[in-house]
């Protein structure tokens, strides 16, 4: 409803499947009418996709461009120090429902890496008292730590052995993405939307199938043993020079 209406370009952060649950049809209805004709800009393919297949907009007037990320600037946060000795696994994001965090307490637990590292939360959110109770039943309270919001995380990816994503969903999840920058190792839910459009070619294998326990087990094994070099070409559509060039393009 904004003034500059077709002089504008609107951005998808987030799947529609979170708005439109209880009025589906109606909210189906509404996107179309009101974005039907304007530029949409989707920060994944699988967002794009389900704008045009699922709510109707066209073809032509949905960009997929991804999120920028500062490379100098996380190089340059990335090499401050940390707090921890120990070598340990990292899960960033609010702590919520479609994060999963639960998940990851349970593979850290029946992996038994707990043994031999410790698991670091970076964020904050509503679950965090329960997988604080959920830790303590599993007797592991001095293998977790809940190091809350923290403002710069890059420190704390790039020491981590690897990053760990378990979400049920996403749209274009950054961590990923500024993980591969600082050189972490990354295992992660094949879930919509982003985490297959990331790990691509040789570093799909280091995708798990949601609700798969024992394959997130034998993943992380397996990247703590072999893991790729060679860079991820998809960290390049996300410098800067590309994301503006995409705009400008489509702006035309």
């Amino acid at each position: 409803f904004s003034v500059i209406r077709n002089r504008a370009i609107y951005v998808l952060h987030t799947t529609m499947k979170l708005y439109d649950k209880k009025y589906h049809y109606l909210f189906k209805k509404g996107v179309k009418f009101i974005y039907g004709k304007r530029k949409i800009v989707a920060v994944s393919k699988g967002l794009a996709a389900e704008l045009i297949e699922e709510y109707g907009l066209e073809t032509q007037n949905v960009k997929v461009i991804y999120n920028p990320i500062n490379i100098k600037r996380i190089e340059e946060l990335s090499n401050e120090k940390i707090d921890i000795n120990e070598k340990y696994f990292l899960c960033v994001g609010r702590l919520s429902n479609e994060k999963r965090q639960d998940r990851c307490i349970e593979i850290f637990y029946k992996g038994g890496f707990f043994k031999n590292y410790k698991l670091v939360f970076c964020g904050v959110g509503p679950n965090e008292q329960v997988l604080r109770e959920n830790v303590k039943k599993k007797g592991i309270q001095d293998k977790v730590i809940f190091m809350g919001w923290q403002n710069n995380i890059y420190k704390w990816m790039k020491n981590a052995e690897i990053l760990l994503l378990t979400s049920d969903l996403e749209a274009f999840p950054m961590n990923l993405i500024e993980a591969m920058s600082v050189g972490t190792k990354i295992v992660s839910a094949d879930c919509d939307f982003g985490p297959n459009e990331i790990l691509i070619d040789e570093y799909q294998k280091y995708l798990v199938e949601t609700q798969n326990i024992e394959k997130y087990i034998h993943t992380i094994n397996l990247a703590l043993k072999d893991y790729p070099e060679k860079p991820n070409t998809v960290l390049m559509e996300c410098y800067p020079e590309s994301v503006i060039k995409k705009y400008i393009e489509f702006m035309r």
